[in-house]
């Protein structure tokens, strides 16, 4: 139903957020194929790349290739890396106070890369999608 009003009221821009969606999630799992296949030795480099992979498709996708999307393109790249620095600023600071990697105990990989990885993926939606209402 979702994508079926997506489709409707978005028309051709919905059709190419849809496939930036799918080429993503294809993305993904071919990232998480390479860091498994190296036993998450380079896990925040990985899905550092893969992050700005994603940004690029999706405005390629949503925008065009024009320079409204460059101008995104790199806002949004340059208020991920903040953000990323912002957060090792503050594990350093805090001496990673207040993070509990004992509830990440299921995980095989070490904690602390993983969670910047995370870090990275989680605000890469959001400093895109305000970059792009910005500009």
């Amino acid at each position: 139903v979702m994508v079926i009003g997506l489709l409707i009221m978005m028309k051709s821009t919905g059709l190419r957020a849809l496939l930036s969606l799918i080429l993503n999630t294809i993305l993904f799992f071919i990232a998480v194929e390479i860091d498994v296949q190296q036993e998450g030795s380079g896990v925040f480099w990985i899905f550092s790349g893969i992050a700005a992979v994603f940004c690029a498709v999706t405005l390629v996708l949503v925008l065009g290739w024009n320079k409204k999307m460059w101008v995104s393109f790199t806002t949004t790249m340059l208020g991920t890396f903040i953000a990323v620095a912002i957060s090792l600023l503050v594990f350093r600071l805090t001496n990673n106070g207040g993070l509990h990697f004992e509830t990440m105990e299921y995980v095989t990989q070490n904690p602390e890369p993983l969670f910047l990885a995370e870090t990275v993926l989680g605000s890469l939606g959001a400093v895109m999608d305000e970059s792009t209402d910005i500009i």
